[in-house]
């Protein structure tokens, strides 16, 4: 019995010396300590608020072209066939078939558009790919619905075609699934897609 109470003395004494240097230590340093973590604390603000303030803004624009091309494609479809003008603005790669659902103009309409904005260029061309064409697709896709095409971007910037996707993305909303596909190879395209309803 002596022997344990012994023993729980000694190891409540060291459990005592630990305690007092370990609170002297972070006494010691508390300060640099505080230091360091609202350095941290205060870099790390700044650079979320740097982040999200250019995410806000390149969206803020996206959303910004978009609204003018929405009212633009309400005034042009009241005096023009959208087909008709998607047909003669937009480029065509040889043996391309442009028998595509309306939809699929409407967001022609709004691609084309994208680039003549983004590329501050009213004749600017996109080049379409492919549409209800080319048997290398699989066997049910949605190209031979007449749903989806696909736009040459290899020819682009990266820091443009990034911007142009994003805004792309935001124009066509949710009723399209657009895909950056073959990315760095000579087929590179923008492959758009009417999502099922």
């Amino acid at each position: 019995m002596g022997i344990i109470l012994v023993k729980a003395f000694i190891i409540s004494g060291l459990a005592l010396i630990i305690s007092y240097f370990g609170i002297k230590f972070i006494m010691k340093h508390m300060k640099k300590f505080l230091i360091i973590l609202g350095t941290l604390t205060f870099c790390t603000c700044v650079g979320f608020d740097i982040y999200f303030s250019k995410f806000y803004q390149k969206n803020e624009t996206a959303i910004k072209v978009s609204e003018e091309i929405k009212d633009e494609l309400t005034k042009v479809s009241e005096k023009f066939n959208i087909h008709d003008y998607v047909i003669k603005n937009a480029k065509q790669k040889e043996g391309v078939n442009m028998t595509v659902v309306s939809e699929i103009d409407t967001a022609l309409y709004e691609i084309i558009e994208v680039y003549r904005k983004i590329l501050n260029d009213p004749k600017y061309m996109p080049l379409i790919t492919s549409a209800n064409d080319y048997i290398g697709h699989s066997k049910n896709s949605a190209h031979y619905q007449g749903k989806a095409i696909d736009i040459r971007v290899k020819d682009l910037d990266k820091a443009v075609k990034k911007n142009i996707i994003d805004v792309i993305k935001v124009t066509l909303g949710n009723n399209y699934t657009v895909l950056h596909e073959d990315v760095g190879t000579a087929n590179e395209h923008l492959h758009v897609q009417l999502k099922r309803s």
